[in-house]
């Protein structure tokens, strides 16, 4: 099954892959920070690995546009964990889409450093998530409401990946 039949959202093609017939080894379902911070790390990989290594991977949300917590974004209100803890310096510190860079890129770097704090604001880490949305090159589609995963593969169909997980051959969206 390609990726151009896997979403479909009221006959509209929503992802099409790099590889042949629009396959990709990864869809995720929502792009909050977890998947912001998956589809880093998979560009990363991809960045050290010749092509016939890298990852494909596409991302489908309901949201037009990335957004983090949006009602948690109260004037004042801190993280609640340290900055340190961000997408990527876990994994990889020398990383462009650290906070610190993020910080550097906005001209903050010294007056963040100069809160005597590890815990930015809620708003300021927002600013940092839509920023490494935008500077990644992941694909993220919008799209309508999830309503069903099925698996529309035949039975009488052959297993050729009998000891890899299948993968659902049909995602369904409805309109808003």
């Amino acid at each position: 099954m390609t990726m151009d039949e896997l979403i479909e959202d009221g006959g509209r093609r929503l992802v099409v892959g790099d590889r042949a017939g629009g396959e990709v080894d990864i869809l995720g379902i929502g792009f909050g920070s977890s998947n912001l911070s998956l589809a880093i790390a998979i560009e990363e990989f991809n960045d050290r690995h010749p092509a016939g290594r890298r990852l494909t991977a596409r991302f489908v949300d309901v949201r037009r546009q990335f957004g983090w917590h949006d009602g948690m974004l109260l004037p004042g209100a801190t993280m609640q964990i340290s900055f340190l803890k961000d997408l990527v310096s876990l994994r990889t510190p020398t990383s462009p889409f650290t906070f610190l860079n993020y910080l550097q890129e906005q001209g903050r770097l010294s007056d963040f450093i100069n809160l005597k704090t590890f815990f930015p604001t809620r708003r300021e880490f927002h600013g940092y998530l839509s920023w490494a949305s935008l500077l990644s090159n992941v694909a993220v589609r919008a799209a309508d409401i999830l309503r069903a995963i099925t698996d529309e593969q035949p039975a009488s169909q052959p297993d050729h990946h009998a000891n890899q997980q299948r993968l659902p051959a049909a995602i369904r969206t409805d309109p808003r």
